[in-house]
């Protein structure tokens, strides 16, 4: 069997939700598709948990080579003794939660299997261990040899797309050394399902941690619906999680910066972040944070890098960028704004990550639809804090359009400016804060989820610089 005919039984397979299946839907599967040998793989052990040896080699031999592939051994006529002293007498409740835990190790396995081209991998092949009665119910097993390299690692999940499967995949492949863990989490989509909510920290779905022996895995299952099990206590990964995602925030912040000043200067970045936060009216930023100051030179050492300076020349411009330590970039996108004229939101957003979603007032038909650019950052617009336009303003592509505050908090959430987006003060100066000159401004209809999403302790930034422009009263719409 090759492995385009292997890709497709898997495919098959896997749309049929196999992580969940029973033997009345593995008999059926295997009727309707006698050709895929994972099914028989399969059905053949749910019928070796049922003592039911004969049949179970029946479905072995159907199996042929996945058979072989999994259990390292040929089909043969000795095999019903074989499984009879492998499998014992599993039945009730802990044969069904070792078969549980045997199809979501498969899964795993198999998928590396395919995408490393064969069916065994050395280090990376899956092993069955005896059932000692220690593993299942409290949500662990032990599911792969151990990985090469040490540290922890973070695999993100999207909750959308769906990549359990592909997250099985990286856990058993090569990447830690013993002791080394892995903490698998996934995000926490908005009301809409359409965006990812990104002031909430990812939801912990297990932990993987390779043997000090060497020789195995071991899993914690840390959310019921990834086990048929009682989940482990999770207040160590979840530190560890909190940590990471609290860091990612003034990550995403920096990058979107030094992506604006390469934008308007040439990808050559300065050798200290002074001299990318600069004063109006080339203010990208107000100022910077220490965790700031500390990240730049790595982050000016990487865009240097040969082949950095294809795209934005900034490390984690794109996605699936790594960043300390081998830790996901999780807002690998550069900061951009949308705003929804409809449910009357503005949203500062990092790919599908919503960072922030405010309440906005707008000027119903008034205001634009369409991509701008923020041009223009400054304080006080009208000489003051409480002018008409309040303490900070951010012009949209050199038009008399902008994002302000306002002396009318009774407005937002209503069509009463001449076109621009009113914003509460809090809000307003959150926003400026995070969001750098060169920022790109979306503004549609139906672009947003209702939800509002403020931080329990609002991101203020360092004033570092002066932002303010004395020689000019701004008189937007």
């Amino acid at each position: 069997m090759n492995q385009k005919e292997l890709e497709e039984q898997l495919q098959a397979f896997f749309e049929h939700n196999p992580l969940d299946n029973d033997m009345v839907y593995l008999k059926q599967f295997v009727k309707d598709h006698p050709d895929n040998k994972l099914s028989w793989y399969l059905l053949g052990k749910e019928y070796a948990l049922r003592d039911k040896h004969g049949k179970a080699r029946y479905c072995f031999a159907q199996a042929g080579e996945v058979y072989e592939a999994f259990e390292k051994k040929k089909v043969r006529l000795g095999l019903l003794e074989e499984l009879k002293a492998e499998e014992g007498t599993a039945a009730g409740g802990a044969g069904r939660k070792k078969r549980a835990r045997l199809v979501a190790k498969l899964a795993g396995a198999f998928i590396v299997a395919l995408l490393a081209g064969s069916y065994i991998l050395g280090s990376g092949v899956l092993h069955e261990e005896a059932d000692d009665g220690s593993g299942g119910a409290d949500g662990s097993e032990a599911i792969a040899e151990a990985p090469e390299s040490g540290g922890l690692r973070i695999l993100y999940t999207d909750p959308v797309a769906g990549r359990g499967e592909e997250l099985w995949k990286q856990v058993v492949q090569p990447g830690q050394a013993p002791g080394g863990k892995t903490l698998i989490v996934e995000g926490i989509p908005t009301s809409d399902g359409k965006w990812i909510n990104g002031l909430r920290s990812p939801a912990l779905l297990a932990s993987a941690e390779s043997a000090a022996s060497g020789n195995g895995v071991k899993v914690d299952y840390l959310q019921q619906a990834w086990c048929n099990c009682t989940p482990q206590e999770s207040g160590e990964a979840a530190a560890a999680v909190s940590a990471w995602f609290q860091s990612q925030e003034q990550d995403v912040i920096l990058r979107s910066a030094v992506k604006a000043y390469q934008s308007r200067y040439g990808t050559a970045l300065p050798e200290t972040l002074d001299g990318v936060i600069r004063n109006f009216p080339d203010n990208l930023l107000p100022g910077y944070t220490e965790e700031m100051k500390a990240a730049y030179e790595a982050l000016r050492n990487a865009a240097s890098q040969p082949g950095a300076a294809s795209g934005s020349g900034v490390p984690g411009a794109g996605g699936g960028q790594t960043g300390a330590g081998g830790m996901p970039v999780l807002f690998s996108e550069p900061l951009e704004i949308v705003v929804d004229r409809q449910n009357y939101r503005l949203a500062l957003v990092s790919g599908r990550f919503i960072l922030r979603s405010y309440p906005v007032g707008l000027g119903g038909d008034k205001t634009p639809e369409g991509v701008f650019t923020i041009s223009v950052k400054v304080k006080n617009p009208n000489g003051r804090d409480d002018g008409d336009f309040g303490s900070r303003g951010m012009q949209l592509s050199d038009t008399d359009y902008a994002i302000h505050g306002t002396k009318e908090p009774r407005s937002i959430g209503e069509d009463r400016s001449l076109g621009c987006i009113r914003m509460l003060k809090a809000d307003i100066e959150e926003l400026f804060d995070m969001a750098p000159s060169g920022t790109k401004v979306t503004i549609g209809t139906g672009l947003l989820p209702a939800d509002i999403l403020r931080s329990e302790s609002p991101f203020r930034m360092p004033a570092l610089r002066q932002e303010t422009n004395p020689g000019k009263i701004y008189r937007w719409l």
